[in-house]
């Protein structure tokens, strides 16, 4: 068995010394298993702790078995040369009892005393005067009993006349009726603590008013009206120049994501009067036609990304939505989620290369916008980074579900099992408006 582990392990470890390699010192290939980077360091690092665990177990246990092996006989082979030479009785000890006897008959002698003392006991026959005096003895204590337990029975009966002859009067039944009407004066009390369920009618989605807005020269927006108000605000900026100077030249020369042409897709679907829910992840997929506009989102008609899955996964436990075989989370938006990277753009080749453009001021400003405002909304913090937004959002009247990231090395240390989907809809019904249909 240990031959076959260090076999295995082996050899998982070599392929991953190799990936190493080739990812840090080969760019070419390297764009191939960078979502996998972390994956491969854990894998070589846990092969080569399973290959010197079991090659130090395999030293230690060769080494603990030559000792034990080579001192159990010895103790054995003593044992019995004990009990081979010690005799039963010494030669001086027959000659101070006189034995000349062998064992067995020595025994025999031994029990016939016994024997003698039983017939004794057995045929001592028991005096009369002994049992009438056990039987006087019994009755005198019985007779002491009957006289105990008299005197208790007449107590019990002066006690039940005097319940039975107590007369019933007006003031005996108020003061059983005050004995009674106080613990529904605390019940009203704790009926007044409590927070009172929502009855009314639900508040349903308003119709969405367009709006356009400018980003590039060469692409114009149509977005909610709110939304292109604000937006029209920041631009006049100067981080926002800035950052739409840069993004501009780096669609021209790197393969950046989402397209150009979906980058307000969130903004496009859910107005600022209908988000309901703001799901916040750290930038786009950034591999080829995945990304949307829509964070955690897959293109139409892809297979879902690993953790869009997961996320998929998570909802059909929770709140039992069909099963899918996309990944786009278009209906989510369309109902009132706000899918919001809070970096959203990333190139194919260095994914985190646009955290410092701008995007940070501009989504970090579409958080305290919307915490400002009363109508009460759920955010969503899966993972570390989105956790770290959490002193922005301070509106007591919102709700913050926090849960790990829905990634594949994460999503079993406590998002499984979260059901952030039926809280939110709690939530939301709660606070009289009309609950997410989850439905893909």
């Amino acid at each position: 068995m240990r031959k076959v582990l260090l076999w295995l392990f082996g050899i998982l470890f070599v392929v991953s010394l190799g990936l190493v390699v080739v990812i840090e010192f080969v760019p070419s290939f390297a764009q191939h298993f960078l979502e996998y980077k972390n994956i491969i360091y854990l894998t070589g690092i846990f092969s080569l702790a399973i290959i010197v665990i079991v090659l130090c177990f395999t030293f230690y246990k060769h080494e603990i078995s030559d000792d034990v092996y080579e001192k159990r006989p010895r103790k054995v082979k003593k044992a019995k040369k004990i009990t081979k030479e010690k005799p039963l009785f010494s030669d001086a000890e027959k000659k101070e009892l006189g034995l000349s006897l062998t064992p067995d008959k020595v025994l025999d002698e031994v029990s016939e005393p016994q024997k003698v003392v039983e017939e004794k006991v057995t045929q001592e026959p028991v005096k009369e005067d002994v049992q009438e005096t056990v039987v006087e003895e019994t009755s005198s204590e019985t007779i002491k009993q009957e006289e105990v337990v008299e005197p208790v029975n007449e107590v019990q009966e002066e006690v039940k006349e005097e319940v039975v002859q107590e007369p019933i009067t007006k003031e005996t039944i108020e003061a059983k009726e005050e004995v009674v009407e106080q613990p529904k004066e605390d019940v009203n009390e704790v009926k007044e603590e409590t927070k009172p369920i929502y009855t009314g009618p639900l508040k349903k989605l308003s119709p969405t008013i367009l709006a356009p807005f400018k980003m590039f020269n060469d692409t114009t927006y149509a977005i909610g009206k709110m939304w292109a108000d604000f937006f029209n605000n920041e631009a006049s900026k100067k981080y926002f120049s800035d950052m739409v100077e840069f993004l501009q030249t780096a669609y021209e020369k790197n393969n950046v994501y989402p397209p150009k042409e979906d980058l307000m897709r969130c903004f496009e679907y859910c107005d600022f009067d209908n988000v309901r829910v703001v799901i916040i992840g750290k930038f786009p997929f950034y591999r080829k036609n995945q990304a949307d506009g829509l964070a955690y989102s897959t293109r139409r008609g892809l297979a879902p990304n690993q953790t869009t899955s997961i996320i998929i996964k998570e909802a059909i436990s929770d709140v039992n939505i069909p099963v899918t075989n996309s990944g786009s989370l278009e209906k989510w938006a369309k109902n009132g989620v706000l899918l919001l990277n809070s970096i959203m753009t990333a190139p194919s080749d260095k994914p985190a290369s646009h955290t410092d453009c701008g995007w940070l001021t501009f989504t970090n400003s579409i958080i305290d916008l919307l915490n400002v405002d009363n109508n009460p909304k759920v955010f969503v913090l899966w993972g570390e980074y989105a956790q770290s937004l959490k002193p922005l959002i301070t509106n007591e009247k919102h709700l913050i579900i926090e849960a790990p990231n829905p990634s594949p090395l994460s999503a079993a240390n406590g998002f499984y099992g979260s059901k952030p989907f039926s809280k939110i809809n709690e939530f939301l019904t709660s606070n009289g408006i009309e609950p997410i249909d989850w439905t893909l």
